[in-house]
């Protein structure tokens, strides 16, 4: 009963932030940032819909930001790819994700753990896509941006050490060299 309460009482405090946020004129960027707080949220607590509003939003606000792109919209794309994979929309999650990263060649960021993240999601949706062979070299990629970034000991890699593991495996691939 507890659990119950506690999830309602967050979406309805994640509930008035949204609201509160489409009804003021804030600067892009920090509404940009709200909303992938919020949508983040949602996300975790299994409000794909809501989260994928929020994203949407975000992604939007980024838009008006840097028209022509930034880091911040290759964070937004690879967030809305994270819905478009739950949902099981694996080819729309994968147009997101290869823009997200065209996004990030063009922007870099000095921690790329971002930039690694969607790498192994779009590894991981390639995969889903029976389309292992790049999945693999996306992974490599993955990597390679880990280890020029120096993140390669950071415990958010966990989940992308692991994605490369069942690649191979479920893949067949008795060895694959990442470079590591």
């Amino acid at each position: 009963a507890i659990e119950n309460l506690n999830i309602n009482t967050n979406l309805e405090v994640l509930d008035s932030a949204a609201i509160r946020l489409d009804a003021d004129s804030l600067p892009p960027e920090l509404s940009a940032d709200i909303r992938s707080i919020i949508g983040g949220t949602y996300l975790s607590l299994g409000e794909y819909a809501i989260a994928d509003t929020q994203f949407t939003k975000m992604l939007a606000e980024r838009r008006k930001a840097a028209p022509n792109g930034d880091y911040g919209t290759a964070v937004a794309l690879s967030k809305l790819s994270l819905i478009q994979e739950n949902n099981g929309h694996f080819e729309q999650a994968d147009s997101l994700l290869l823009l997200a990263e065209q996004m990030y060649e063009r922007h870099p960021h000095p921690e790329p753990l971002e930039e690694v993240g969607a790498l192994e999601n779009r590894g991981r949706v390639l995969h889903l896509l029976g389309r292992g062979k790049e999945a693999v070299e996306v992974l490599r990629k993955a990597f390679a941006v880990a280890r020029a970034g120096n993140v390669m000991g950071d415990p958010s890699m966990a989940t992308t050490y692991v994605n490369a593991a069942v690649i191979a495996t479920v893949g067949g691939v008795d060895h694959v060299q990442y470079d590591a």
